[in-house]
């Protein structure tokens, strides 16, 4: 499966506004999970996406897969442990089905809120 370049990032329109360093350890977490499966989706959201975050935040992240199986979450779960640590960010994956985004819960305030300020890695 393709890899993010850890340099320039995949879809650089998209996420030319976080900070280089966010940027790296998404895409590490992108990685990661690419090493056992293929993430539908992948969006940095929350304070570092908008840049107002501090140095103590954690780097928010939604992660849409066809299937969540107990398996799968423990899997993504391992992946952002492992893409932070070295640099001290909480990475928290948030894991949806793509299922689920098409029924009510695409109008949650939360959803809704992910898909306006998060970016695509």
């Amino acid at each position: 499966m393709p890899k993010v370049a850890l340099g320039e990032p995949e879809g650089f329109c998209y996420i030319a506004f976080m900070i280089r360093r966010d940027h790296i350890i998404a895409a590490r977490f992108k990685n990661l999970m690419l090493e056992r499966f293929q993430p539908l989706e992948v969006r940095v959201f929350g304070s570092r996406a908008r840049e107002d975050g501090t140095p103590e935040s954690d780097l928010d992240v939604l992660v849409v897969v066809e299937q969540a199986t107990r398996e799968i979450e423990k899997f993504i779960s391992d992946c952002a442990w492992e893409a932070g640590f070295d640099d001290g960010v909480v990475v928290v994956p948030i894991v949806i089905e793509r299922i689920s985004l098409n029924g009510p819960l695409r109008e949650a305030v939360f959803v809704k809120n992910v898909y306006r300020e998060g970016l695509t890695i």
